[in-house]
């Protein structure tokens, strides 16, 4: 309301100010229209007729201006509600990936993208899903047309580090992992696949350096793992410069162990050492603190073997015993260890204390549950006990959704290879595979 009576009260003023100057400038003056043709004019008619056409001009301008502003800000509008649509895709794809659903995600990134063909976030997504599918050189290949056609993204280049790192292409996943650290010298999943690539590609002393750059820059529970991982790569490293050398072997070692004392598979590779210079003693004590250290059962395994040939089972069982028991009064688990004993004592013929053993072992999986099964049976077949020992095995059978043929039921005993090295001579009729250690894998 108020702005009306101001612009009237302006064209009044504009009017009266035309009015006066009318009046008082009667003069005449010749306007050239074209060459040879003139027009007397009243000079205050021809300022009247200028200024109204500067006026005319500056208002088409200030039209034309507004009429743009609307366009830009309709056109920005509609790429707001765009951008919101988008994010909400994007949104709404990221939850269908954490839940699994790959082909729902897929097709809500097709919307985004046909839209906007270079969202790098919507082609990661895309990547990823391409990745949940097993579909590891689709994904990779969308990640590097996207890395190419946009600047340097650092999720993009730490989801290419981890499909390289699945596709065992330790190279290219160690290139996208430098170039993420170019972009962000601290990320610390960058550090952890620049490291487990330098690790694959066997180089050691790379890999240390950027473990330790991760440990400045982790605080906590997660600094031990890191310190593990640091012990395995020192380990394997040694392993690795003095494979032909047992003396320097055994010294790098030992050094190893000076600086994470009670690292379970440098302890194991010592004791395997051992064993090859025939000190069984020295084996053993070495084997019972790789096991007390990482819980791995092989390393009773090897106990055993050791002792068995060298015709000492008492030592074996002796030693045996102690670490588990060593390692239980420390408050850790001890069942795959117990599973082990239990089978000793039947590989020995202790039948009633393999019978003895089972009731004190807490299966903590599915995979410890099938060999205590199978050992009751056989204590039961052993002891007599056919009808007992036939229904253990009906119960172990119906534990196999499958076990119709027989096929998948022995595969399913049949011991799976160990990750570790094994001295021969000592196999298990139900070996389990215990949890592996902290390698640095």
């Amino acid at each position: 309301m108020m702005s009306e009576w101001i612009i009237r009260i302006l064209i009044v003023l504009l009017a009266c100010a035309g009015i006066v100057l009318y009046h008082f400038n009667p003069d005449t003056v010749s306007v050239v229209l074209w060459h040879g043709a003139s027009l007397q004019l009243r000079l205050a008619l021809v300022i009247i007729c200028s200024f109204l056409t500067g006026a005319l001009i500056v208002g088409c301008f200030l039209f034309l201006l507004r009429l743009r502003m609307r366009i830009q800000k309709k056109r920005l509008t509609r790429l707001l509600e765009t951008a919101k649509n988008h994010q909400e895709l994007l949104a709404s794809a990221r939850a269908h990936l954490a839940l699994g659903d790959a082909e729902q995600a897929r097709s809500m990134l097709a919307k985004v993208l046909r839209d906007e063909p270079d969202n790098v976030v919507a082609l990661i997504q895309l990547a990823e899903t391409h990745r949940q599918e097993g579909k590891l050189l689709e994904a990779l290949k969308i990640l590097e047309q996207a890395r190419l056609e946009q600047k340097p993204n650092g999720e993009l280049l730490l989801l290419a580090a981890r499909i390289n790192s699945e596709l065992g292409n330790h190279t290219a996943a160690h290139d996208n992992a430098a170039l993420l650290l170019g972009i962000m010298p601290d990320n610390r999943y960058a550090l952890q696949y620049a490291a487990n690539s330098a690790d694959g590609l066997e180089r050691y002393d790379q890999a240390l350096g950027y473990l330790h750059r991760l440990r400045r820059a982790t605080r906590g529970d997660e600094e031990e793992s890191i310190l593990q991982q640091i012990a395995g790569l020192e380990t394997r490293a040694a392993l690795k410069k003095y494979a032909a050398d047992s003396a320097q072997k055994k010294n790098a070692l030992n050094e190893v162990l000076r600086r994470h004392r009670d690292y379970a598979p440098a302890l194991a590779e010592l004791a395997r050492l051992a064993a090859a210079e025939a000190d069984l003693n020295s084996a053993c004590k070495l084997w019972s603190r790789a096991y007390i250290a990482g819980g791995e059962a092989a390393n009773l395994s090897n106990i055993a073997v050791s002792c068995l040939k060298a015709n000492n089972p008492q030592q074996a069982i002796k030693t045996v015993e102690n670490a588990i028991q060593t390692r239980a009064a420390a408050g850790k688990s001890t069942a795959y260890g117990q599973v082990l004993l239990a089978e000793l004592y039947l590989q020995l013929e202790m039948v009633k204390e393999a019978e003895a053993e089972i009731p004190n072992i807490k299966p903590e999986s599915k995979e410890l549950e099938t060999a205590i099964e199978v050992i009751r049976a056989r204590i039961s077949d052993k002891l007599g006990r056919h009808k007992e020992a036939f229904t253990a095995t009906l119960n172990q059978l119906s534990r196999f959704s499958l076990a119709g043929t027989g096929v998948e039921f022995a595969s399913a005993l049949r011991p799976p290879e160990h990750p570790e090295r094994r001295i021969e001579g000592f196999e298990l009729k139900t070996e389990i595979t215990p949890p592996r250690g902290l390698s640095g894998q």
